[in-house]
C-alpha cells in the first residue's frame, strides 16, 4: 500500500509496474482485487504519465 493505494507489483519483459487495485474481498490467506477503471481513477484525483507512473493531486 503506498499513500493509501493498493497495488499489486507486476514484472513484464523485465519492467516492474505498479497496478492499482481495489480490494473485493481478503482474508489472511489471499485477496480478491479488481482494477480500477479510468473513470473511477480520475474521479478520485489519480493521473498517469507514461502509463506506468501514477500521482495523486
Amino acid at each position: 500500500m503506498e499513500n493509501d493505494l493498493t497495488y499489486v507489483k507486476r514484472t513484464k519483459a523485465g519492467v516492474e509496474e505498479k497496478i492499482l487495485v481495489k480490494v473485493l474481498r481478503q482474508n489472511d490467506t489471499y485477496s480478491i482485487v479488481e482494477n480500477y477503471t479510468d473513470e473511477e481513477l480520475r474521479s478520485n484525483g489519480i493521473f498517469f504519465r507514461r502509463n506506468t507512473k501514477f500521482f495523486k493531486n
